[in-house]
């Protein structure tokens, strides 16, 4: 049926008519994740911030999957609710600005299914015969909480009472903002598999062409050594709990690589240190319309930030390549947290110059390198970024042009 509304439905059964008012067809999308994806306009304003660009729009709506005490799905608290001055605070951030940016950009009504938990794991968005016995039934002691903590994290549970609920209903397809509740030992290490789990088992139930819009998760200094040298900070093991959030980014992104329908979206200049709730919510729902935009309404626009493709060692440089950097490259100031290590794998400060669209990458001290990172910590004070503004993905060569 072609967008557009409001419309009106009479429905007679029996020889009783009723009238269902105030109809709109239009584009539907599942917000899920996540307490950044959870938090509200409300929480914006409760936490010292202001949200900007504030508007009431009839044609948008939301939809959010209420849950009782017991976890189960409460469909009597549920409904779709108008874009309008009594409702917005309610609204997840991050999805209206979503919803605001790309139905300015399409024309056509948007309605936000709120599917989000705070503290969540992947793994119960995700069905229990996918996890139970199989490679990625994580041991307690090898997560981030446990479910006695969070009993909402038990395989499958969010799954059933927030997902299972809104299938069959036609969606356009996900953006998705989890991961920081993954970042246990061997979480990190897997989340990749984990999450490539959910996504196929959501398309055994949506249709194979459900995708996915990730955020890479942004900047945030938790677990990190109370340190004043870089370089002991690059050459601590790369390993959770000190960079367990540069390496959910790194499985983030790889995901985004090879599974089919997943994208991403880079956020790491809307973070904070202390800041594991954000407040500077509308670069990312910009952002996911941007990609939404790209991938499904046939704009010509860039979405994320550059992502390490190659490097190539050319006498003591280091050559880096990227996608999504076809505009261009830029530095903002001095390039921070840019390590190069030698034969030794020790890692040493380095400078770097963009040639040609590329990163070129050196350190005096090490005239053949061999390895190199960028922003590979839990915070970073970034300073890559393409001709459209957005920050590049933090990435380490793992030694791959020896």
């Amino acid at each position: 049926m072609s967008a557009g509304g409001p419309f009106e439905m009479t429905v007679t059964l029996n020889g009783k008519t009723t009238v269902i008012h105030n109809i709109l067809i239009g584009e539907v999308w599942i917000a899920g994740g996540q307490s950044n994806m959870e938090f509200t306009i409300s929480n914006i304003k409760n936490d010292g911030g202001t949200p900007c660009d504030l508007h009431e729009i009839p044609t948008i709506r939301f939809y959010k999957l209420e849950i009782d005490d017991e976890f189960h799905y409460n469909e009597e608290s549920c409904n779709w609710k108008e874009c309008n001055s009594e409702n917005i605070d309610n609204f997840s951030a991050v999805a209206y600005y979503f919803a605001l940016k790309l139905s300015r950009e399409i024309n056509k009504p948007i309605g936000i299914i709120s599917a989000n938990k705070g503290a969540s794991r992947v793994e119960s968005w995700t069905p229990r015969e996918y996890i139970l016995n199989t490679e990625f039934d994580i041991s307690p002691d090898e997560k981030h909480g446990d479910a006695a903590t969070y009993p909402f994290n038990k395989p499958g549970l969010l799954f059933e009472n927030k997902i299972l609920p809104v299938i069959p209903y036609t969606v356009r397809s996900v953006i998705w903002y989890q991961g920081e509740s993954d970042r246990g030992c061997l979480e990190t290490k897997y989340y990749r598999k984990l999450f490539e789990n959910m996504v196929n088992s959501w398309k055994t139930y949506f249709g194979d062409e459900l995708s996915f819009i990730t955020v890479q998760l942004t900047i945030f200094g938790e677990g990190m050594p109370q340190e004043n040298d870089p370089e002991k900070l690059a050459n601590y093991e790369d390993t959770a709990p000190t960079n367990n959030w540069a390496l959910i980014r790194e499985q983030q992104e790889i995901a985004a690589k090879e599974i089919k329908g997943v994208y991403m979206v880079t956020t790491m200049d809307v973070g904070g240190r202390n800041a594991i709730h954000p407040l500077n919510k509308q670069p990312v729902g910009d952002r996911l319309a941007l990609a939404a935009e790209n991938i499904f309404y046939g704009k010509k626009c860039e979405y994320c930030g550059p992502i390490y493709q190659n490097a190539s060692v050319k006498g003591s440089t280091i050559i880096i390549s990227f996608s999504h950097a076809e505009s261009g490259l830029k530095l903002i100031d001095k390039i921070e947290d840019l390590f190069i290590c030698g034969k030794d794998g020790i890692y040493k400060s380095a400078t770097a110059t963009i040639l040609d669209n590329k990163l070129v990458a050196s350190c005096d001290e090490i005239p053949e390198p061999k390895g190199l990172k960028y922003a590979f910590v839990n915070y970073s004070d970034v300073s890559l970024f393409n001709e459209e503004g957005f920050p590049a993905s933090p990435f380490r060569t793992k030694n791959l042009i020896l």
